[in-house]
């Protein structure tokens, strides 16, 4: 199990907090799992375990980021 991290308003899990902040992002793109997964060229079962707010490397992180057109820094934000 993650150990919970510390965030801006108290104990967080990190990986939750980083898929949440995806799906948002896939939602608003209109986006499921597989659709994004063939976009960036990833299998589906590696967008799905980071939806599931497994750990993951950063490079996938910055694939989706990329893919989504978000910052990769906000994914981070308030996390320290």
């Amino acid at each position: 199990m993650p150990r919970p991290t510390q965030c801006a308003h108290g104990p967080c899990d990190v990986s939750a907090l980083i898929a949440a902040r995806l799906e948002r992002a896939m939602r608003a793109k209109e986006l499921s799992a597989p659709q994004l997964a063939r976009r960036c060229g990833l299998h589906e079962n590696t967008v799905y375990r980071v939806m599931e707010g497994k750990d993951t490397r950063l490079s996938t992180l910055v694939t989706l980021a990329r893919t989504l057109h978000i910052d990769l820094a906000s994914l981070f934000a308030t996390i320290y």
